[in-house]
């Protein structure tokens, strides 16, 4: 079951947005800079709800997508400025019926900087109530709210974009046998229109047996 969609979001954008035309953070930020980032929830629905709001590092997922929804993920070996711990914790927000509140978050920037482009969001999710934890449904559809974070300093320098093989493996993925390559971009720059071709040959051959062509796919930063 799906849970019906009855609350809204949205960014208070502050004096350093660069562009106001965009309804997600685009910050123009300073070395050492503190400030509160704060978003607006709004309960539509007859009856009080519980919200999850935290502020997560941007990753890619297997898709070629830039996603915002992974608390936890490992940060990569080439990150040098980790969004999720320059932002302040997980939050938890009872909200009345058919009423707004504010949620704001703590933004420090390192005094040295960081180079090119950090890439985040602040996530909503509204907790489900003991109802719909007890329907005994087995599929279950939840779904939340992304505020996009992008950070720059002034005057940045332009970062060349990369990318690396890291590994190849053989995998199952839902049963199913595939063989995956692990792909690194280890610059803090956004890679937009990536395409990919990727093919497998037999050993001591250069025939290709199998063959992939990926394209309109993006890579977060690091």
């Amino acid at each position: 079951r799906a849970d019906s969609l009855n609350y809204t979001v949205i960014a208070q954008l502050p004096e350093n947005q660069i562009t106001h035309k965009v309804s997600y953070f685009d910050l123009l930020v300073k070395k050492g800079q503190r400030q509160k980032l704060t978003i607006v929830i709004k309960n539509n629905d007859q009856k009080a709800h519980k919200y999850i709001v935290s502020a997560n590092r941007a990753i890619t997922n297997d898709n070629g997508v830039i996603d915002y929804s992974y608390a936890n993920a490992k940060a990569d070996t080439s990150l040098k400025f980790n969004l999720n711990k320059a932002i302040s914790g997980k939050q938890a927000i009872k909200i009345p019926a058919k009423t707004s509140k504010k949620v704001s978050f703590q933004l420090s920037i390192p005094k040295n900087g960081f180079p090119g482009i950090a890439l985040g969001g602040i996530n909503v999710v509204q907790v489900l109530d003991k109802t719909q934890q007890e329907s005994g449904m087995s599929i279950r559809n939840q779904y939340a709210y992304v505020i996009g974070l992008k950070l720059q300093e002034k005057n940045r320098a332009t970062v060349k974009p990369d990318l690396k093989l890291v590994n190849v493996k053989a995998k199952q993925i839902d049963y199913q046998n595939y063989v995956t390559a692990r792909l690194q971009n280890p610059r803090p720059e956004i890679i937009h229109g990536l395409k990919i071709r990727s093919y497998i040959t037999a050993a001591n051959s250069n025939k290709k047996v199998y063959i992939t062509n990926k394209k309109d796919m993006a890579m977060a930063p690091n």
